[in-house]
């Protein structure tokens, strides 16, 4: 039997990362990827959720084929471990990942699109994510920006996910309750 590829996706400041942390708490037999990443851990960050590597480390990495996806964006790099995920599928496991829209379309093209469930989340207009970001972490004008153009092209790929989960601000707790209900349907 071949596992199942869950994957959470949505723009930046859709709440991904508290939907995830919700997720490992809730379905501790899936099997959890440690991306790696070039960028400086946030405050509330610990290594369980990423692998903070150098710039140097992560390209070697990559030049020895480590990552199944990689994407460079917001001037930092990210990867999905290749052998993490690729072992846990061939187990028959359920492996759920967050990851960016540039990182699925990598995983779609080599992976059988049948093994692989894509959940979007959105979280309402632009407006509200920018307010979400804001209150995450210090950003300019110019990265907000380029958040914006990322946001759009973001929006778009919703369309070929599988479930979209909406994520309002203030309705969290629904937004749990539905994500729990989609999983159960794709792991029966």
């Amino acid at each position: 039997m071949r596992g199942k590829l869950i994957l959470l996706v949505g723009p930046s400041g859709s709440g991904k990362g508290t939907l995830f942390s919700f997720v490992r708490e809730t379905f501790p037999a899936f099997v959890y990827p440690t991306s790696w990443t070039t960028r400086a851990p946030r405050a509330e960050e610990s290594g369980k959720s990423y692998h903070f590597a150098t710039e140097a480390e992560f390209l070697e990495a990559q030049k020895r084929g480590e990552f199944l996806e990689t994407d460079h964006h917001f001037n930092h790099y990210y990867g999905t471990p290749a052998r993490v995920v690729l072992e846990a599928l061939a187990a028959g496991q359920t492996v759920f990942h967050e990851l960016e829209i540039h990182g699925v379309k990598q995983l779609l093209s080599k992976l059988p699109r049948e093994q692989i469930t894509i959940i979007f989340v959105t979280a309402g207009t632009w407006d509200e994510l920018v307010r979400r970001i804001e209150e995450r972490e210090a950003i300019t004008a110019d990265e907000l920006e380029k958040r914006r153009i990322r946001y759009e092209e973001e929006m778009l790929f919703k369309e070929q996910a599988d479930f979209v989960l909406p994520n309002e601000h203030g309705k969290l707790e629904e937004a749990k309750n539905e994500l729990r209900k989609i999983l159960d349907s794709v792991v029966r």
